[in-house]
């Protein structure tokens, strides 16, 4: 099949209408010709969920893209960022957790600022990820096997911050606010807490450095 960029969502739909269901979901798991996408339309609005999954060519998100719940990027390897307009608003009055995954894309380096995703930001085994907004708020935030992410967010705002395997990740947000949990494990260089003030969490800590500061449980 062409590789072909898609400008319009009535072509996209046209091409690819078993990706489009009828409960306002779009998922290309598993749909013919998908991996041969260079592109996608621009301020394109998905009603739900909208799932990009093994697309190599697919150069970058589209500028402008609203998503009513969710939005999972997964094995799409020539996509390096998000679009800083990126919209997932989750006001569908769905469950905590709904937000921005990001999973195996080998290219994929960053997060911007201006990013809105209310309830969560998921990134994991992507190798090369290296910056997180430096705000974060929402619901959980979530970084798992990404040895390239050395510097936290300034802040962050969220019910549960989770880092696993980020091994030259050296420090914590430096303002952790309303967190009721922080999970650490094999993040070796993160040494020091910041000051959390009124935390009523729990923080644990396994196979990292020895850390001051708040009295974590440490495995």
């Amino acid at each position: 099949m062409t590789k072909n960029t898609y400008t319009t969502v009535e072509e996209l739909k046209k091409n690819f209408p078993q990706a489009f269901k009828e409960s306002g979901d779009v998922d290309f798991t598993g749909i013919a010709g998908a991996k041969e996408i260079l592109g996608l339309p621009e301020r394109w609005e998905v009603k739900r969920d909208l799932t990009l999954i093994d697309m190599p060519f697919l150069r970058e998100v589209p500028k402008g893209l609203r998503v009513g719940r969710s939005f999972r990027l997964v094995r799409c390897d020539a996509v390096s960022t998000l679009p800083s307009d990126l919209s997932v608003r989750n006001d569908q009055n769905t469950a905590l957790g709904y937000g921005i995954s990001i999973v195996r894309c080998s290219s994929f380096t960053t997060i911007e600022d201006r990013v809105c995703a209310p309830h969560s930001i998921y990134v994991e085994d992507c190798h090369k990820f290296s910056t997180l907004p430096k705000f974060v708020r929402g619901g959980t935030l979530t970084v798992i096997c990404c040895p390239s992410l050395m510097v936290p967010p300034e802040e962050v705002d969220v019910c549960q911050l989770t880092l696993i395997d980020c091994p030259d990740l050296t420090s914590l947000p430096q303002r952790l606010s309303f967190t009721t949990g922080v999970a650490i494990s094999n993040c070796p260089k993160i040494r020091d807490l910041p000051e959390i003030s009124d935390f009523k969490g729990e923080i644990t800590a396994k196979g990292s450095g020895k850390i001051s500061g708040n009295h974590p449980t440490q495995g």
